[in-house]
């Protein structure tokens, strides 16, 4: 397991111990699946924008994420990904929901059940992934 791997798998068992709060971006008070997406990022060390005002969803809602994600990252084929990638996946045809890679096709996420580690092959997961982008090193 390389040391990305295992730093992220240390901070999945910490996020896994925070709630849901719609619209939420801090451990304290909980997160969405937006908002742990971008601390877990933070943590890593990336630096990249939170995705969640007014300008970026308005122009037509989630999908706009994808677009603004890679700014700063890359797409790549779901074949392809490795731990730390962020995954997007559809909902009514947005992406409306979002997750980090962590390994042997796990990711974790955060819905109104709280932050939870679940199975890309799942059959919802894997017919609704519809991205996975590689945020680019150099946004260290």
């Amino acid at each position: 397991m390389s040391v990305g791997s295992i730093a992220i798998r240390d901070l999945a068992q910490q996020a896994l111990t925070f709630k849901y709060a719609e619209g939420g971006r801090d451990p304290s008070t909980g997160f969405d699946c937006w908002g742990l997406v971008h601390w877990m990022l933070c943590q890593l060390g990336h630096t990249i924008p939170d995705y969640t005002d007014d300008k970026v969803c308005s122009v037509n809602g989630y999908s706009r994420f994808i677009e603004e994600y890679h700014k700063y990252g890359v797409e790549i084929d779901r074949k392809d990904a490795k731990p730390g990638d962020v995954l997007f996946f559809r909902r009514h045809g947005l992406a409306g929901h979002a997750g980090i890679l962590l390994d042997k096709g796990k990711f974790i996420h955060c819905n109104k059940a709280g932050v939870q580690v679940s199975r890309l092959s799942d059959q919802y997961h894997a017919r609704t992934l519809t991205a996975v982008v590689r945020i680019h090193d150099d946004n260290h």
